[in-house]
């Protein structure tokens, strides 16, 4: 299922009340993800290409403490270099956690994955809202209602 960050599919903010608007709603989806009575701990992915280092990267300007998980690298094609891609893994408490993540995916300047131990969702920010990957699908109905304004309007729902 899609979420829009902003309303009628807006991509990106232009003002403060909008970059709210954008947190807002993410912080509200997650929220609703979680059990009322547990205390939450969410997993995190996070991606990067081309660092040189591995002191450099979005992934070291956040208070997340990243561990490496995997890189990959593609074989090189004829043209361009193969880039090389690293993921990295976290856990956080909270979603207010990830409000510094949450800014920085809506500015386009970090790619991320979010899912409670369990993965029975897994939920993929990205610059103009989310999407939300169930293994239980009756969750996914309660979500959509509760957030329909949110949907896009779209009949393929992306």
């Amino acid at each position: 299922m899609r979420f829009h960050s902003l309303p009628d599919g807006k991509r990106y903010a232009e003002t403060a009340a909008e970059s709210d608007v954008i947190l807002d709603r993410h912080l509200a989806v997650l929220r609703d993800l979680l059990p009322e009575n547990e205390s939450p701990r969410l997993l995190l992915i996070a991606q990067e290409w081309d660092r040189a280092d591995l002191a450099g990267g979005w992934t070291r300007t956040t208070a997340v403490a990243w561990w490496p998980w995997r890189t990959h690298t593609e074989p090189d094609g004829d043209e361009f270099p193969s880039p090389t891609t690293y993921f990295w893994a976290a856990d956080v408490g909270t979603p207010t956690d990830l409000v510094p993540l949450l800014r920085l995916v809506a500015d386009d300047r970090a790619h991320l994955l979010v899912a409670p131990p369990s993965l029975e969702w897994i939920y993929a920010p990205y610059d103009g809202g989310a999407d939300i990957l169930f293994t239980d699908l009756s969750r996914r109905g309660t979500l959509a209602a509760a957030h329909s304004d949110w949907l896009s309007p779209r009949p393929d729902g992306l």
